[in-house]
């Protein structure tokens, strides 16, 4: 089934667009959940094909390498977390309760969305925590792809950014502080998965919603106000 959200992404960053073919799909939903299951340094091109009952020259047809599949994924995630942020906020007037929606929006991106059939965003959202930085923390391409890379990334941090000056507009720290926004939650998460937890927590994983509160602490005590 064609999902009923489609997500637009930069022909940079792929060979061929896979949201236009069964297969194409197939590759996303496939490569996800095989990054998700053996790591991305396991997972493989030959294996993806085995996995989804494909050829694996078929599958490059549509990306380079793996690194230019995870870039998509990752571009796709942010593209998605911009949408449900703009929809979620749409008609909202205090940029504070924005704000409060866009973490929230942010902590709670591991639940599956139902309006994108051939994506599970709870397995993105894992493998975006655990293996981002095989996108974000290697040097880009050179020229348009490199750009591409971090657009969808940009886009979320400066929606960011633009709530925090319109709540605190004499602020200096505006765009640190929307850059700490996003990978602090995820860092939070990451953590709490791994069960790096405070010994207070008795063995148990520390939950979103302690998260979130403690998101909404930290930003609003960064700004200033209550």
């Amino acid at each position: 089934m064609v999902a009923l959200l489609r997500i637009q992404i930069s022909d940079k960053l792929y060979l061929r667009d896979p949201e236009e073919t069964k297969l194409g799909r197939a590759i996303l939903s496939g490569g996800i959940k095989l990054i998700d299951k053996l790591g991305f340094d396991a997972f493989t091109f030959k294996k993806l094909a085995i996995e989804i009952d494909t050829t694996e020259a078929s599958v490059y047809r549509y990306f380079k390498s793996k690194q230019h599949l995870m870039q998509y994924v990752a571009a796709w995630y942010w593209s998605w977390l911009e949408h449900l942020i703009i929809t979620k906020t749409t008609n909202i007037n205090d940029p504070k309760k924005k704000l409060e929606i866009i973490l929230k929006v942010l902590t709670e991106a591991n639940r599956d969305d139902p309006d994108t059939s051939h994506i599970d965003e709870s397995l993105l959202h894992k493998i975006i925590v655990t293996e981002s930085g095989r996108v974000y923390l290697t040097k880009p391409e050179k020229g348009e792809g490199g750009k591409q890379l971090y657009k969808t990334y940009c886009n979320v941090r400066d929606i960011i950014v633009k709530t925090l000056k319109e709540i605190k507009p004499n602020y200096k720290f505006h765009l640190e502080l929307a850059k700490t926004i996003l990978s602090s939650v995820h860092k939070h998460i990451l953590y709490s998965e791994h069960y790096l937890y405070d010994k207070k927590s008795k063995g148990k994983k520390a939950d979103r919603s302690r998260i979130l509160k403690f998101m909404n602490s930290f930003v609003f005590a960064s700004l200033g106000v209550k």
